[in-house]
């Protein structure tokens, strides 16, 4: 195995090498024995592969469409606003459907980079879904950490990213910023991240 194959030489010499020691009949040499010589070239797939994971995936974070917002919102509006209201209780009306826009616009986000990632590179959609549902059965074994709401909902983003970094530590910040952020806005419009109507916040 040499990086660059570009001298002639090198093949005939081993070659030579290999038919000296077939010539020896060592009990531990098939008799079908030669001796090959490959370079970098002979393995561009795998390089190609150890590139991505030293510099991370080139996925381009896709914006949310009109299309994919307008479905969510028709689906799950209701059930984030309300959960909204129980964790900001002093917000005006206009706060609380400007946090929900920006909730379900995190959701959509995390949906498109997930799945970019799935169809171009399956190891790191693997390897991020695993941690994201780790955290998620933290989440629903012992809840979120924090007196008030801001502060769950702060540490739950703070404990996706921080997983994403140490267990899949080639994707980018903003990809990881994405991630993280749509996680809570997801977990918001399911089950795992809910609020009671009084001051104190529980799960």
């Amino acid at each position: 195995m040499c990086p660059f194959l570009d001298n002639k030489d090198v093949i005939s010499r081993i070659q030579e090498v290999a038919k000296e020691l077939k010539s020896e009949n060592l009990n531990f040499i098939a008799d079908n024995f030669c001796a090959i010589v490959q370079s970098q070239e002979d393995f561009e797939t795998e390089f190609a592969q150890l590139r991505i994971k030293s510099v991370g995936p080139n996925v381009f974070i896709r914006k949310p469409s009109a299309e994919q917002l307008d479905a969510v919102h028709s689906r799950l509006d209701q059930r984030v606003e309300e959960k909204l209201k129980r964790a900001f209780p002093f917000d005006k009306h206009e706060k609380t459907i400007s946090r929900k826009t920006q909730f379900i616009y995190s959701h959509v986000e995390r949906e498109n980079v997930l799945s970019d990632l799935r169809e171009a590179f399956p190891d790191f959609w693997e390897a991020s879904t695993e941690c994201i549902a780790a955290e998620e059965r933290r989440l629903e074994m012992a809840g979120a950490e924090g007196d008030t709401a801001p502060q769950q909902i702060s540490s739950s983003m703070d404990k996706v990213a921080h997983a994403l970094r140490t267990q899949v530590p080639s994707l980018t910040e903003k990809q990881i910023s994405a991630i993280s952020q749509g996680v809570v806005g997801t977990w918001l419009i399911e089950c795992p991240l809910d609020f009671q109507e009084s001051s104190e916040n529980e799960f």
